[in-house]
């Protein structure tokens, strides 16, 4: 399953993947009472760090215990403690996680550890938790797993949990032949889906494709591997929906532009225009928590997946920082014409934006007068005689 080029119905999709973890979870042994849970799509929001060693899986913190763990604030990426779901995949995964703790600690049968819970005899860490949700996801993401999820995908359900593209279609005929063929269109009325694209290459084997690259296997008109086009750097546009698998190692790596595909930018954009003056507020009154909370609960339990009231989150952040350009789809790439340059809007520098230069009396700068700068062009000295 892929974002990049299908789009799936939210929160229909997330539930049917929680479902589907959550029933994994119960044939390998957690309690039946899980079932009872049903997916709370305000719930998750991708890219949050859940930090395994400590509590923090399960509630918040106050400042003196947050404090007491980082004395210098500084939090120290660890693989063995910290895990990142930044993926839409990892929605209904987080949700679980937060189900089987809200579960076990809502029971009197499990006692709370600091790192973990007591049933009986048996000590059940947290990190163990996450491991058998990392296990039961990878399991769903395999053969027999989606055999499972497919079963859901039938001609009955399809567009249950996926969205046709019928408005791509019709927006595309009007384009040239030359620009439409790069568009997939998953419909039972047009040809088949191979034909609307110059070049396909499956099984690329991320990231060696990016780092080391690979050997060119044909298999009908279907490239395996390899560097059909001998196009380099920038001339390629990577599209992807994965921040790390996709855009930072396609950027990095190979110096392509790069195009990621949010699908939490439409609901982004709806609370924005709505909530409209909640941000002007806050951009007035940055400190105060009453209107930051009003905002994040706008979106949802979690908040927003690109703001921390008036701050930008870590996934923001990457984006900006890794692609050169976002949307929610892929396929908004139709309505421009394949001439257009994309340009971002100058982005003032902290000294730039904080500080009211205007007022600022130019008799300040009066010590600068003597000192060479770019402001005044240097002298043309003529040779000596």
């Amino acid at each position: 399953m892929d974002y990049t080029l299908a789009t799936y119905k939210s929160p229909q999709y997330e539930d049917l993947a929680f479902q589907i973890l959550r029933d994994r979870l119960v044939d390998t042994g957690y309690p039946q009472e899980l079932k009872q849970f049903k997916y709370e799509p305000s719930f998750p929001v991708r890219t949050n760090f859940l930090i395994v060693t400590f509590q923090c899986m399960y509630s918040n913190k106050l400042r003196e215990k947050a404090n007491e763990m980082y004395p210098n604030m500084f939090l120290k990426f660890d693989k063995d403690r910290i895990h990142v779901m930044s993926t839409l995949f990892d929605l209904p995964e987080l949700y679980l996680l937060a189900c089987i703790i809200h579960f076990m600690h809502d029971n009197d049968d499990y006692v709370k550890e600091s790192r973990g819970v007591m049933y009986q005899s048996l000590y059940i860490s947290y990190k163990s938790i996450l491991q058998d949700v990392e296990e039961a996801m990878k399991w769903m993401h395999e053969v027999s797993g989606k055999m499972v999820l497919l079963m859901h995908f039938n001609s009955q359900n399809l567009y249950k949990y996926y969205v046709p593209l019928r408005r791509f279609w019709d927006a595309a005929v009007d384009l040239s032949i030359a620009q439409a063929k790069r568009i997939l269109l998953l419909q039972g009325n047009v040809r088949h889906w191979t034909t609307y694209f110059d070049y396909i290459v499956v099984d690329a084997k991320k990231p060696v494709f990016f780092q080391e690259g690979t050997l060119m296997r044909a298999v009908d008109v279907v490239s395996k591997e390899g560097n059909l086009i001998r196009a380099k750097g920038k001339d390629v546009l990577y599209i992807g929906d994965h921040i790390f698998g996709d855009i930072l190692k396609s950027k990095r790596q190979v110096g392509w532009k790069t195009f990621l595909v949010v699908p939490e930018l439409l609901n982004e954009i709806y609370v924005w225009k709505k909530k409209n003056a909640l941000f002007d507020r806050l951009t007035e009154l940055d400190n105060e928590v009453k209107i930051a909370s009003e905002m994040n609960e706008s979106y949802g339990l979690l908040g927003s997946l690109f703001r921390h009231g008036s701050r930008l989150t870590t996934f923001s952040s990457q984006t900006m920082q890794f692609a050169d350009i976002y949307s929610h789809s892929c396929f908004n790439l139709i309505y421009y014409p394949l001439c257009y340059m994309f340009r971002a809007h100058p982005m003032l520098m902290p000294h730039e934006s904080t500080v009211p230069h205007a007022e600022t009396a130019l008799e300040s700068f009066k010590d600068l007068e003597d000192v060479p700068c770019g402001l005044r062009r240097r002298t043309k000295t003529g040779r000596p005689r």
